[in-house]
């Protein structure tokens, strides 16, 4: 998914863009709070850690797509409603992923008076795609994810499975740079990403591998109502709570 865009950005800014990876969303985030990783992609509460730990700056963001969770049932389990979700149990890949499990609480609990912490058995899985996986073989009756995630499964999963409910947007997944990263550097990565589109076939095929269609500059501000939203879930008093201190 990564190493098209990663030969994309070396050929073209000149530098040298190695793709790295993480055995899972606790370790991506560790990784970042050490300061680990040059450029990073990740979800905005990652950011907003990162940012705060390792002084990451965001500096670009996906385009034309909002950020959103999605709640996946199998077409076969007779859950039809978001309020048939009562008792059962759902699947996530970790507490702090934040459009398919903290705006999807959010976004429960204010229109259906749904805490999937009391009202529900929650299941983390270490990745979306293992939360879908989930579902799909009958471990869980729900999957929070993302519609991104979702769209790049093999068919056969997707065939099985239905989108119930979609959460309202937040700020898209930004790109951030580590503060010693050079700002030359950074202004030629950044002038790449936004380079992208589809009307060349090299770049259609780097796009078309990350399953996006394009990227815009990002700034920090936009993630503030992150913020606001770690800090308020950061004292709430349900599980994981302590895992959305970011400062």
């Amino acid at each position: 998914m990564f190493i098209p865009l990663a030969d994309y950005l070396t050929n073209k800014t000149g530098i040298n863009i190695e793709f790295a990876v993480a055995r899972d969303f606790k370790v991506y985030q560790e990784r970042l709070e050490k300061g680990e990783y040059d450029i990073t992609f990740s979800n905005p509460f990652q950011y907003v850690v990162a940012r705060s730990k390792a002084g990451y700056t965001a500096f670009a963001k996906v385009a034309k797509e909002p950020f959103t969770g999605i709640i996946l049932v199998r077409k076969d389990s007779g859950i039809k409603r978001i309020e048939d979700l009562n008792g059962k149990s759902i699947a996530f890949a970790y507490p702090t992923a934040w459009a398919a499990a903290v705006q999807t609480r959010k976004w429960l609990k204010e229109k259906y008076k749904i805490d999937y912490y009391k009202d529900m058995k929650p299941l983390f899985v270490g990745s979306h795609d293992s939360a879908i996986l989930a579902v799909f073989t009958r471990m869980v009756d729900a999957a929070g994810a993302i519609p991104h995630e979702f769209e790049t499964m093999d068919e056969h999963v997707k065939n099985d499975l239905v989108v119930i409910g979609e959460t309202p947007p937040h700020p898209q997944m930004p790109f951030a740079y580590h503060p010693r990263v050079s700002s030359l550097a950074v202004l030629k990565i950044k002038n790449a990403l936004l380079a992208l589109d589809k009307t060349t076939p090299e770049n259609r095929k780097v796009l078309e591998a990350l399953g996006r269609d394009s990227f815009e500059a990002a700034n920090d501000k936009e993630y503030n109502v992150v913020r606001k939203l770690a800090d308020e879930y950061s004292k709430d008093g349900m599980p994981y709570a302590k895992e959305f201190k970011w400062k």
